[in-house]
């Protein structure tokens, strides 16, 4: 006896091709997050072994878990407090962290420190392509600068603007991890625990300066989140 097969229907086709593309939105969005805590452990397993290498030579460390009377408090020993200007305290990578707007910042007094340089901090860009000055230290283009510009992320030192080390920004509305770094005339930047780039550029001229976070001199402010900064008087490239 012949079996006779009944065809799929047009709405049963439209309910098996919904429930497959349900699916696979389901694999995606599990598969996205298993890369973004991926990318976050590499960052912090790389800010761990920053730490041990150049902890002993911690200048600066700002954790953003509080702003009180408009004051970030440096946990580093150095009591190198921040003043902090309309920035709104938010959860962060770890605890809290600031969030800035396009008039928010966060300085330090004037102070020296070695030109041979690493400075690290976990970033949350909201818009891509921005022009936001993560951390810096004045006077303007005679020190050094860790910013975001048109699609990249750039260490910069002294003049002029060319002088740079530079690699693809990070995503937006995601932590990053991003390190800035300068031994001698070699400079190079990390991001997520993975060095994007090396560049032959100006060596630091010692001299005092304000640290500035979220802005440079008062313009270019970074739009997005801020958190854990810290500012190291040696390089990761040294030998």
């Amino acid at each position: 006896m012949t079996t006779i097969r009944r065809a799929f229907t047009l709405v049963e086709l439209l309910v098996v091709i919904s429930i497959i593309g349900l699916l696979s939105t389901i694999a995606i969005v599990s598969m996205n997050g298993s890369r973004d805590k991926a990318r976050i452990a590499s960052g912090k397993s790389f800010e761990q072994s920053l730490n041990q290498k150049l902890g002993d030579r911690l200048e600066l460390e700002w954790l953003f878990d509080s702003v009180v009377g408009g004051v970030s408090a440096d946990v580093s020993g150095n009591n190198r407090t921040g003043t902090a200007v309309n920035v709104t305290l938010v959860p962060g990578a770890y605890g809290n962290a600031y969030s800035f707007n396009a008039t928010g910042y966060v300085d330090a007094a004037t102070i020296s420190i070695n030109p041979d340089i690493t400075v690290s901090a976990w970033i949350y860009p909201t818009i891509a392509n921005q022009l936001g000055f993560i951390v810096s230290k004045l006077p303007v283009n005679t020190q050094w600068e860790l910013f975001l510009e048109n699609g990249y992320i750039r260490w910069r030192a002294g003049v002029p603007e060319t002088n740079a080390a530079s690699c693809p920004e990070p995503t937006p509305n995601a932590w990053h991890h991003v390190v800035g770094t300068q031994y001698g005339g070699q400079a190079a930047i990390y991001v997520d625990g993975k060095q994007c780039v090396t560049a032959a550029i100006t060596p630091i001229a010692n001299g005092n300066g304000i640290i500035e976070v979220g802005t440079f001199s008062g313009s270019y402010n970074f739009t997005g989140i801020i958190d854990q900064v810290r500012i190291y008087s040696g390089s990761i490239l040294e030998p």
